[in-house]
């Protein structure tokens, strides 16, 4: 990034899974079934999720408009310490229409693929602009 393009006011405010986001034309983010657990069908693992949306709440200032920051998204076995998937992506700030503008993005992963039982974490690290976290727990509906 260069200098003339450093963000001076963002900060990452949260994250959350959910099954489905997007946004509208006014700039509306819609979340639907947000979650914190799955149980896996039968206990058996590995277990393949189908989809998810992982939701990341930011802001920053007016003259941060029409500027993007970095972040990596990792997918984390908490107990291990095992990284599942590790992605990056590019939140772009555009709503200068008010002082202490808002961003939101959603953004669906197919195909998520879990070996452990056991507390993840979605780790969304944006540098200087923080970091923040999701949880999921992968249950096993027998109880084991």
């Amino acid at each position: 990034m260069s200098e003339a393009s450093i963000i001076q006011g963002v900060e990452l405010k949260y994250v959350l899974l959910a099954d489905s986001a997007n946004l509208t034309e006014n700039k509306r983010l819609n979340v639907l079934g947000v979650f914190d657990q799955i149980n896996v069908p039968d206990g058996e693992l590995p277990y393949v999720h189908p989809m998810l949306s992982v939701v990341i709440f930011a802001q920053g200032t007016k003259e941060d408009d029409g500027k993007a920051f970095d972040f990596t998204l990792a997918i984390q076995h908490e107990e291990s310490g095992k990284i599942l998937a590790q992605l990056p992506g590019t939140l772009t700030i555009n709503n200068s229409s008010v002082s202490r503008p808002r961003f939101n993005q959603g953004f669906a992963i197919a195909f998520v693929e879990f070996k452990d039982f056991g507390s993840h974490l979605f780790i969304v690290d944006a540098g200087k602009y923080g970091k923040q976290s999701a949880f999921l727990e992968i249950a096993d509906p027998r109880g084991g």
